[in-house]
């Protein structure tokens, strides 16, 4: 099953009201198809570019990405996302300290336990027997020549404020505030492993001409920050050993995931799809399933 979500300007005014509501409403539809594994997609401008014609609350990019992580986290934990794939934007690939936002934050949600992969412009997937195509920006050339090229059925692209859907293309809207609220259609995309395509739209845009929703939005992105922060405190990692050829073998994993993993092994799940499924080696797997705790 895949979750499609795009440019949630992270750091600028983004329409958290809208992202909350997309979020509801895709646990609904997860539940009713009974998804197992579930992977969320980004198509870009995971954080808010640099430019000054749209208010930023959070300038600095390390924070940026911190925050970034937070509100991933955060949408991983409420739909139960078992990975993560992150297409960057232009603002993503800005650099700070050698190291560029997107990179920063891979890292950021590694250490939340969040299984990423950061893919490029033209990524292809495949769902069912079709191969469909991931991009940021809408560009011609990319859309015409990489179709017949790589031979894809379908291309979902970011970076618009509008909700397009043909045959083989779909365009996904922005987070991004905008002060024309006729362009400000929000919405999101799920399309399970048989190929069904079900789009979400949320035609209401939040307005942030009221000074007031500034505040309400500032507040909640560290609202989110700090139950992040406070789960993570509570998840100390818990240490296994193994026994192996008479010497002890140990491996820290957080608790959480420790008990995702104990609970799918007690369903009788491999633990060679365990890994898979949790983006783990299998080694750690074999901890939970054969060691004790140190």
């Amino acid at each position: 099953m895949y979750i499609f979500i795009s440019d949630l300007r992270i750091g600028g005014l983004i329409d958290f009201k809208a992202l909350h509501t997309l979020l509801l409403r895709l646990q609904s539809i997860l539940r009713l198809l009974e998804a197992e594994e579930r992977v969320l997609i980004i198509l870009g401008s995971i954080v808010e570019g640099n430019k000054q014609e749209f208010q930023s609350l959070i300038v600095h990019p390390v924070l940026k990405a911190k925050y970034a992580s937070y509100i991933i986290k955060w949408m991983v934990d409420e739909l139960a996302i078992n990975e993560a794939v992150l297409v960057p934007g232009d603002g993503d690939l800005y650099k700070y300290d050698s190291k560029t936002i997107i990179s920063l934050i891979k890292e950021e949600l590694e250490e939340l336990s969040v299984a990423t992969k950061v893919v490029g412009e033209g990524y292809i997937i495949r769902v069912g027997d079709k191969k469909v195509m991931l991009c940021h920006t809408l560009r011609e050339k990319l859309r015409e020549y990489s179709m017949e090229k790589h031979d894809v059925d379908m291309v979902i692209c970011g970076q618009h404020n509008v909700y397009v859907m043909t045959h083989r293309l779909i365009l996904l809207p922005s987070f991004r505030w905008s002060s024309k609220l006729t362009r400000g259609v929000r919405g999101g995309l799920v399309i399970t492993d048989d190929g069904v395509i079900i789009p979400i739209f949320l035609e209401q845009a939040t307005d942030y001409s009221n000074p007031e929703i500034v505040d309400e939005l500032d507040t909640w992105l560290h609202n989110i920050k700090q139950k992040i922060l406070d789960k993570k405190r509570n998840n100390e990692p818990i240490r296994l050993c193994i026994d192996y050829r008479g010497y002890k073998k140990s491996r820290k994993l957080p608790r959480d995931l420790y008990q995702k993993i104990k609970i799918m092994l007690e369903t009788g799940i491999p633990a060679a799809e365990i890994a898979r499924k949790l983006g783990l080696d299998v080694t750690a797997v074999r901890f939970v399933q054969k060691g004790y705790e140190c």
